[in-house]
């Protein structure tokens, strides 16, 4: 049986992801390595996430793309990001959420002011 380890691109349809497979191969003659990166459809019963890495095999055919299921999650991945920009927001208060409104409108009105002194 043939297994692949890849990293998941996508999980927009369901139990189904998008896995992308990369590979160095030496050419025959020239001796140079070359990258090729391959993509296929995977039979995910595991819930992985994009970002995820997997070990899938190959199988009896799901479907008519689908010729492969995942084994394990070999790593998974959390976007740290979208969890900082989560606490920022939430450490903010309501009065410093309109202070900074009310700042930004002074500013407007003096840069219009300016620009009428200047005429």
């Amino acid at each position: 049986m043939k297994q692949f380890t890849g990293i998941v691109l996508d999980k927009k349809m369901a139990k189904t992801a998008r896995v992308s497979v990369n590979r160095i191969k030496m050419h025959p003659l020239y001796k140079k390595r070359m990258k090729f990166k391959k993509t296929y459809h995977v039979h995910d019963e595991l819930d992985t996430k994009p970002g995820d890495v997997v070990k899938f095999q190959d199988c009896k055919p799901i479907s008519k793309t689908k010729k492969w299921r995942v084994v394990s999650v070999v790593k998974s991945l959390v976007k740290k990001t979208t969890k900082l920009v989560k606490v920022k927001e939430i450490g903010k208060t309501e009065k410093e959420s309109k202070v900074n409104k009310t700042n930004r409108v002074d500013k407007r009105k003096a840069k219009t002011k300016k620009v009428s002194n200047k005429k």
